[in-house]
């Protein structure tokens, strides 16, 4: 099983396919496949030149705009995933 993009919303972003398959059947965590995603953006704003900080900011407010997470904890747990990501990427 492979996601994969299955659509576009109104506003023409794409639609991943198969998330809740991949997570049931192998077990990654949604913040894990969130992460995987958030590398690749990280990966491609680093080499574009964003600086890291706002990238990281970008993310946050993507996180809290997503209401993913029911406590302000469980951001700052995400949050620190990702300065790591990001630290390792520079």
């Amino acid at each position: 099983m492979i996601l994969k993009f299955c659509g576009k919303t109104t506003d023409n972003k794409l639609v991943l396919d198969n998330v809740y398959k991949f997570q049931d059947t192998y077990g990654v965590s949604l913040t894990d496949i969130l992460l995987l995603f958030r590398e690749k953006y990280i990966r491609q704003a680093i080499v574009a030149g964003k600086n890291v900080k706002r990238i990281a900011q970008d993310i946050e407010i993507a996180i809290i705009d997503s209401r993913m997470f029911e406590s302000r904890e469980e951001i700052e747990l995400f949050m620190e995933k990702i300065t790591k990501i990001v630290g390792d990427l520079k």
